[in-house]
């Protein structure tokens, strides 16, 4: 696939999942990650990510505070999302904290579809309130 294919074929993905989650609101337009602001002022923030292999969700401190908040949080934060830092494969250093993969809900295959919406809607819900409950102790 060409760059222009894999593009349309993410907004093709983005607006199926859009109809399958309306509440979250999802811009298909805006191909490749979609990040929703969860805590510390909205820069606390779970991203839904594709690549041509797997699907991805993470969180990502949009500032300096946010940054320190989930630092600050670890403890707690991996306990509720049932995952590690992800520290040890270099993420940590990259900004990107909790990663989950899930090689079996590929956007590239249609037949993976349902799986990515699944993964994605559901871990949504485990990632938005591990930080709720989390700040909710602070």
């Amino acid at each position: 696939m060409n760059t222009e294919e894999l593009i349309a074929k993410r907004i093709a993905f983005w607006t199926a999942f859009d109809e399958q989650a309306p509440e979250l609101g999802i811009d298909p337009q805006k191909p490749w990650e979609k990040t929703f602001g969860l805590a510390v002022s909205r820069q606390v923030k779970v991203t839904l990510s594709l690549t041509q292999v797997k699907s991805s969700v993470y969180l990502v401190g949009r500032t300096v505070e946010a940054r320190n908040w989930i630092e600050a949080n670890q403890s707690a934060l991996a306990r509720r999302l049932l995952t590690t830092t992800s520290d040890g494969s270099g993420w940590v250093a990259k900004g990107i904290w909790f990663r989950k993969d899930n090689k079996n809900a590929c956007f590239t295959q249609r037949g993976q579809w349902p799986e990515a919406f699944r993964f994605f809607r559901d871990e949504y819900a485990i990632y938005s309130k591990a930080v709720k409950e989390t700040e909710a102790e602070q």
